[in-house]
């Protein structure tokens, strides 16, 4: 087969760019993140928000470009942003049944220019798609939030409409590090009524969502970690949802 000097440049460029986002790509071997074959040390900020509810809705690429270079100038290869705060705004959508949509396309849109942003900067992003406040007494679509996670079909909807597409639109970049499945989840159960075992099956849930379909890295913090992770303060409840037989 033979090929005209334009499609073996353009073969070349391509080959080019997919082998710079690989080697770009963090990974992990046993206890080290690498980059390519080298370990990188994660240095990172959190960066949950500009404006409450930022993306869909109030979005400034401007303030995170601005920000992304400061942290990149001081050292800094990573942050962790909440892309929804509290689910009151339309992105993603909630029933008052708890059934969730799709995020709008503006959300999409935002997003698509935080990660250009990310890798014009060479910040990696940890994205919390969802945190206590979702289900917090007194906010907004409080009950319908408690209501998806009460059912495992929300639970499934909020994977397929929501976490699928946002790696499957974003995945490629070899910036988006990670997701952080909730910000301090352990507060859903802990004070808000919600069964622990509908919050882990959603991590869970989400967990086989991303790695089925991207090479995005799953985490998931806590807020109560001495409670939850040290057998001196009580049980390892992480471990135990987990791992049955672990006392």
């Amino acid at each position: 087969m033979k090929f005209s000097k334009t499609v073996k440049a353009v073969f070349f460029m391509t080959s080019i760019l997919f082998c710079t986002a690989q080697a770009q790509r963090i990974k992990v071997q046993g206890n080290k993140f690498l980059v390519g074959d080298k370990p990188i040390f994660m240095l990172g900020a959190n960066t949950p928000w500009n404006k409450w509810n930022d993306f869909g809705n109030n979005f400034t690429a401007d303030w995170w470009n601005t920000h992304f270079q400061s942290l990149h100038n001081n050292g800094i290869n990573c942050t962790r942003i909440w892309i929804s705060c509290d689910g009151a705004n339309a992105s993603p959508g909630i029933s008052s049944s708890g059934a969730v949509s799709a995020p709008t396309q503006a959300f999409w849109d935002d997003l698509a220019e935080l990660f250009q942003v990310a890798q014009t900067n060479k910040i990696y992003l940890m994205l919390a798609p969802i945190s206590f406040d979702h289900s917090k007494p007194g906010n907004t679509n409080a009950a319908s939030w408690k209501a998806m996670y009460g059912s495992a079909a929300n639970r499934q909807m909020f994977v397929d409409n929501y976490v699928i597409p946002l790696v499957q639109k974003f995945g490629s970049n070899p910036y988006f590090w990670s997701i952080d499945v909730g910000n301090e989840l352990d507060w859903v159960f802990e004070n808000h009524g919600v069964d622990t075992n509908n919050v882990f099956d959603l991590v869970a849930r989400v967990s086989i969502g991303v790695y089925k379909n991207s090479e995005v890295l799953v985490t998931l913090g806590t807020g109560a970690g001495p409670k939850y992770l040290s057998p001196t303060f009580g049980v390892n409840r992480y471990l135990r949802i987990f791992f049955p037989s672990v006392t």
